[in-house]
């Protein structure tokens, strides 16, 4: 027969398991709002700069016929 002192650390376990689970779970979400949030920033990063590129290539070649 189980005794009631077994049974309660054998809760304790399970319950312990159960709050690891939720704080990976919590972990892995917070860790994946982040990296979609950095390739977001890139993104715009990469159009930002590629707009910057288009207006100075614009800007070279009105220079180059004003010369």
């Amino acid at each position: 027969m189980v005794n009631s002192q077994d049974q309660g650390s054998e809760y304790d376990f399970y319950g312990d398991i159960g709050i690891r689970i939720r704080d990976t779970e919590e972990r892995q979400k917070i860790m994946k709002d982040r990296i979609l949030l950095i390739g977001q920033n890139l993104i715009d990063f990469k159009d930002k700069t590629s707009e910057d590129v288009i207006e100075l290539k614009k800007n070279i070649e009105m220079i180059k016929i004003d010369m």
